[in-house]
């Protein structure tokens, strides 16, 4: 039975996506009527892009064979096969029989080695038979390990793959540097329909490498959907959470630009804390516009009024605007109206 399931998972393919019209990208059927209900964290239909069609729930691409197989558990090198659908009941009966292998040989080789103790023979078959039994013990323990590992998938209704998503998605707190994963669905369905996903609807036949399970591999009745509404999602994940989803549907955040500094009436780009460093936001006169100078003040270029010389700078101090040498004051203001400034 060991030989005959290892040449079964080698030779039976895992299963593939159909070559349908309704798998092909492009196409614009609609999700439920495929049957599908897996898709992307922005809410896209989950597609491959080396084989450009869509993939059907619990599909995923397998790198090493170049094909997307259908309920994908996992790539084994030890059969240079991928473990899908199609045959996954002969990779666990290979398991359950390797196991029962190694059992009987442990057993059976002890009263050899222990025989070996009291009897003479060449010290190769003395070598020979201890190695027998420890290969025999370790390959026992690890492959027990392994089988109440895929039985307790069995069980729960998941694949290897499905399980190392979960764990993902649950363990682990999503900020900037994890980015979240597709919605988990649940295909836990109970303990016998579980069980009868895998080996078969035929309880009789279940140990032994035929009558596969029913179903075509592409159609899966998702239980319960893991992932809460994307309302109620939003409302409980953190502003990172939030960004990425957005991020990932596409959505661009407008960010305002800061306006360039104003620079200084002499030219030159105001320095902060230093001389001519902008201070708080002053307050504009009633009555005057935006950009209107305010009473007292000269504008750059225009020539001075009557009364008045050019602006003189003095040592120490900023530059002044006052009445020329050996003018008479005026009372009232000057030409056109400006007050001399205080």
């Amino acid at each position: 039975m060991l030989v005959v399931c290892y040449a079964k998972v080698v030779l039976t393919g895992p299963g593939e996506v159909p070559d349908s019209v309704e798998w092909k990208m492009g196409e614009s059927m609609a999700s439920s009527l495929r049957g599908t209900r897996e898709v992307k964290t922005s809410g896209q239909k989950r597609h491959c892009k080396w084989c450009l069609k869509y993939k059907p729930d619990r599909c995923h691409h397998c790198r090493m064979c170049k094909v997307c197989v259908l309920k994908m558990d996992h790539h084994c090198p030890w059969v240079a096969n991928c473990i899908g659908f199609r045959n996954h009941k002969y990779f666990f009966l290979l398991v359950i029989y390797s196991e029962l292998s190694c059992l009987f040989i442990a057993l059976t080789v002890l009263g050899s080695v222990v025989a070996s103790l009291d009897q003479e023979m060449p010290t190769g078959h003395r070598f020979l038979l201890a190695w027998c039994a420890t290969l025999s013990v370790v390959m026992g323990v690890l492959l027990g390990i392994f089988l109440s590992f895929h039985s307790w998938l069995m069980l729960s209704g998941l694949t290897t793959i499905e399980f190392c998503e979960k764990g993902a998605t649950e363990g682990r707190d999503r900020s900037w540097t994890t980015p979240r994963r597709s919605q988990c669905q649940s295909y836990d369905r109970g303990l016998c329909t579980n069980v009868l996903a895998v080996l078969g609807p035929r309880p009789l036949l279940w140990l032994l490498p035929c009558s596969p399970p029913a179903g075509d591999g592409v159609s899966w009745g998702a239980a319960l959907a893991a992932a809460p509404a994307p309302a109620a999602a939003r409302a409980t994940d953190g502003p990172a959470a939030q960004l990425l989803d957005s991020d990932g549907a596409g959505g661009r955040h407008d960010v305002e630009e800061a306006e360039p500094e104003a620079e200084d009436s002499r030219g030159g780009p105001r320095r902060p804390g230093g001389r001519g460093a902008r201070g708080p936001a002053r307050r504009r006169a009633p009555g005057r516009l935006a950009g209107q100078p305010r009473a007292g003040r000269r504008t750059p270029g225009a020539a001075p009024a009557a009364g008045l010389e050019p602006a003189r700078r003095h040592e120490g101090g900023p530059a002044r605007c006052g009445p020329a040498r050996g003018a008479a004051p005026q009372r009232g203001g000057v030409a056109g109206g400006l007050r001399r400034a205080p």
